[in-house]
Formats: structure tokens, C-alpha cells, sequence
């Protein structure tokens, strides 16, 4: 078949090229390095003690702040000695930090707190510490047993339970990362498919290919070829974003349902397809690169916009507007894939949702070929939306549409 000759050359011309080299294999490293990196200083900063020498001058609270704050990030060390003498050991830097507990706390409610540097410092925990043991000595002083009171007004511990979830919420980490992989790579891909369109139609290289090939081979073929190089380039970033993800993150695979298995392909092949028949359609229209800038930015954002919801959604997946959304084809594919990790939807919807957008892209595609074989062969200037719609809807009879 021309069209699958015509994929096959495509897939090719952009495989053998130093930008997809470089983009494969480049960006996913840098980036599993930066992030690799992010969290594993992260986790070498929670997990590091951070010692406060503490002049306790009532000479009774160090040790019950001390048995409070065991077992936390802050470690504690009694210090004697007057106040200016250990100031100046802090400014030596024997030391980071000096809590000073004046013996007029009870009065006063307050300690002075002296550091070289309070990034890092859990000032939070160090306060609730030093309230409760306060709280405890001023109630012990009124004649009141601190143990009882603190039964009493112990707070309520509420357990979340999400009533018919498919899964944990790490479990969102999946389906969030191939929402993202589906915008990067119909970004970078769509990108290449329109600047290629433009590409040949400005050289006047598109006259030559439609006498040998109908528009709809050529079109449908230049996007099963980036589709296709654009699975492999994605194949590999996903890969290395859950090899290293998967070392600091509690995420598997093993967690998803089969409904996942089969729907999140469908759902990330059609998004692609649609998107990059919309790359295609909008690049046929354009005279140059810098007329389809706007046009193209407007695309770009349609596979974001459940990103930028997954606010709402996560709140609500089940929202009336959030299952409209859902089978609206340009927002389907990242909805579903939230959805599918947040809520057990229901059966019918999967099918129906994937039934939509499969005819869809099927529509855009036939529309796509009418506007590519009229605006392929126009020049001098870039067609309007109205023009495009126009050039699409026209009867194929009168296009001599062929294929």
C-alpha cells in the first residue's frame, strides 16, 4: 500500500536525524537525573538529624522536651554555662543552633531561638513539643492530671476511605505520568508533522508526491509514520521515568486493573491521532512556520487541559461536568486515564467513551484530507479557520477527492 510507503519514509527520515537521537535520549536522562537527584536530597534532608543545644534555665523541662522530641528530626543537647559564652561558641560555629529557655517561660510563654541558618529547621515540631510540655506543667501546677485531660480532649483521627477507587492515590502517579508522556510527545511529534507539512509545501515537493499519491494516502501515511516514531520515542522516556521512579516512589504496574491494561493504549493512541490530524490539518492551511504559530499553541493545550483540572477532578471524578468532559474526544483521552485511577467507572462508559473518539478521529481524518489536498496546493497566503471548515465539509465529488 502507498500509504503504509509513505509511513515507512517518514518514520525513517526522522529516525535516522540527530534531533530525535539527541530528544530520545537526551531529555529523558536529564531529567531522570534531575528528578532522581530532587528527591533523593530531599529524602537526605528529612532523614537528617538536626541538633539544637538547649540552656534550660529552669533546670526541669529539658528532659521531658527531650523524651517528647525522641524520635524526630531534632535532636537535642543540654548545654550549661552562661548565655553570652555559648552565643559566641554558636557565631564559632561549634554549633547550629541555641534554644534558650529563660526561667520566666511560665510567665512569659516564650523561648528565644538563636541559628547561623533556619533552612531546614522544623520550627513547627520544636513549638507543638515545648506547648505540650508547658500545657502540662501549668495544668500539674493547677491541681489537674495532664494524662487525664489529655484523654479527654484527645483529637478525633479520621480514616479516608474512598468508596469504590480503583486504586491507591500513588496509583494516580501512572496514569498522571502517561497523561503528561501523551502532551510531550503529541507536542514534539504534531510539531515536527506540521513544520514537515509546511516544509514540502513551500519547496513545492507536495506537487510532485500527490502525482504518484492521493491526498489521503499521503496525509493519513505522514501521520501513521510520526505516530510511529513518536511511540518509540515515548516508549523510551516512559520507560526511564518508571525505572527511576520506581526507586523512590511506591508505584507498579502490577497495581493496575485490566480495564487499565486494555483502555490506557486505546485512549493514548486515538489522543495522539487526534491531535496530530489537528497539526496536519493546520499546517496544510499555513503559507509559512510563523503564520501557524497562534494555531499551533492552540493545539498544543488541548491534551493539557486535564492537567491543568486535575484539580476538580481529583476532587470530584464523578462530577456531572467532569463525565461530559469525558466523552467530549479533544478531552477524552486525559480524562479517562485520570478517571480510570480515581473511581470505579462505570462499565459502559469505557466502550462508549472509546467508540466516540475512535469515529471522531476517523471524521477529523477524512475532513484532514480534504483541507490537505486543497491547501497543500495553495500558496501566497494562510487560510483562515472559516476557509479550513469550508475546505473540509466540501462534498469529496467536488475536490475530485480520491481514496
Amino acid at each position: 500500500m502507498k500509504l503504509l510507503k509513505v509511513a515507512k519514509w517518514e518514520f525513517m527520515k526522522v529516525a535516522r536525524s540527530k534531533q530525535f537521537l539527541v530528544m530520545t535520549l537526551l531529555i529523558p536522562l536529564l531529567l531522570g537525573a534531575v528528578g532522581g537527584f530532587s528527591i533523593l536530597i530531599q529524602r537526605l534532608t528529612e532523614d537528617h538529624a538536626q541538633e539544637i543545644v538547649v540552656l534550660d534555665e529552669t533546670g526541669a523541662l529539658y528532659a521531658e522536651l527531650s523524651h517528647r522530641l525522641a524520635g524526630t528530626s531534632l535532636r537535642l543537647a543540654e548545654a550549661s554555662g552562661d548565655r553570652e559564652a555559648l552565643l559566641e561558641r554558636l557565631e564559632a560555629g561549634e554549633f547550629d543552633c541555641l534554644l534558650i529557655i529563660g526561667r520566666d517561660v511560665h510567665e512569659t510563654n516564650a523561648v528565644s531561638l538563636y541559628a547561623r541558618d533556619l533552612k531546614g529547621l522544623k520550627l513547627d515540631e520544636l513549638k507543638e513539643a515545648l506547648t505540650e510540655v508547658l500545657a502540662a506543667r501549668r495544668l500539674a501546677r493547677a491541681g489537674y492530671d495532664p494524662a487525664k485531660i489529655a484523654a479527654l480532649t484527645e483529637e478525633v483521627q479520621i480514616a479516608p476511605v474512598l468508596v469504590g477507587a480503583e486504586g491507591a492515590p500513588g496509583d494516580l502517579i501512572i496514569p498522571l505520568g502517561l497523561a503528561m508522556l501523551l502532551m510531550m510527545g503529541t507536542f514534539f511529534s504534531g510539531s515536527m508533522l506540521f513544520y514537515s507539512v509546511i516544509k514540502e509545501k513551500t519547496g513545492r515537493v507536495v506537487e510532485i508526491m500527490l502525482s504518484s499519491v492521493s491526498a489521503k494516502e499521503l496525509m493519513m501515511g505522514k501521520i501513521l509514520g510520526y505516530g510511529a516514531i513518536s511511540l518509540v520515542q515515548i516508549a523510551v522516556w516512559g520507560v526511564v521515568a518508571y525505572t527511576v521512579a520506581s526507586r523512590y516512589l511506591e508505584i507498579s504496574l502490577a497495581a493496575l486493573s485490566w480495564m487499565q491494561w486494555v483502555a490506557y493504549p486505546l485512549y493514548f493512541v486515538l489522543g495522539y491521532l487526534l491531535v496530530a490530524t489537528l497539526f496536519a490539518t493546520m499546517g496544510a492551511g499555513m503559507k509559512d512556520a510563523q503564520s501557524g504559530g497562534q494555531f499551533q499553541g492552540l493545539v498544543a493545550i488541548l491534551p493539557m487541559m486535564p492537567i491543568m483540572l486535575i484539580g476538580p477532578i481529583l476532587q470530584g471524578p464523578d462530577l456531572p461536568w467532569v463525565q461530559i468532559l469525558s466523552f467530549v474526544p479533544f478531552f477524552t483521552p486525559g480524562m479517562m486515564l485520570l478517571r480510570l485511577a480515581l473511581t470505579q467507572v462505570a462499565w459502559w462508559e469505557v466502550p462508549a467513551s472509546l467508540v466516540i473518539l475512535a469515529l471522531f478521529v476517523y471524521l477529523l481524518m477524512r475532513f484532514a484530507a480534504k483541507v490537505f489536498e486543497v491547501g497543500m496546493l495553495m500558496y501566497g497566503k494562510s487560510a483562515t479557520l472559516k476557509e479550513l471548515w469550508r475546505w473540509g465539509v466540501r462534498p469529496s465529488k467536488e475536490m475530485g477527492w480520491r481514496g
